[in-house]
């Protein structure tokens, strides 16, 4: 769980940092913690239902910067209709906010730490067995 709240603080900081990039304001302390939470919740919310999916290597990690690139094209697209956003971003400057995010989010998903220590892609695997 903490390696959870983690990302999901990592990218809500990341989306409000994007957010005031490209020139919106959020109206005060309220919200920006609330886009921050939203933003951030949505992005590492999608790695553990993208893991459940029976999904092999690369088409695990395409099929997760697809979905991430998606979500946050959405969550920036209509960012005025969920937080109390002032100004006007442009379009471009808009996806190149959800780009930074996506990357960012993908970044912070992709890989873990194992229990050995030592960092891994994420791979999808169907059974995993103890050996004793």
């Amino acid at each position: 769980m903490g390696e959870f709240m983690g990302r999901w603080m990592l990218l809500g900081g990341v989306g409000v940092a994007a957010l005031a990039a490209i020139g919106l304001r959020a109206g005060g302390v309220f919200g920006w913690v609330l886009a921050g939470v939203w933003i951030g919740f949505c992005n590492a919310a999608l790695r553990p239902m993208v893991l459940r999916m029976p999904w092999r290597g690369g088409a695990l990690l395409a099929g997760l910067f697809g979905v991430l690139a998606l979500l946050n094209a959405v969550l920036f697209a209509g960012a005025q209709s969920w937080v109390p956003l002032s100004g006007n971003a442009s379009w471009w400057a808009a996806a190149v906010a959800a780009g930074v995010v996506t990357v960012c989010s993908f970044g912070a998903s992709a890989r873990f730490r194992a229990h050995d220590g030592r960092w891994h892609w994420i791979t999808y695997h169907a059974c995993v067995s103890k050996r004793e």
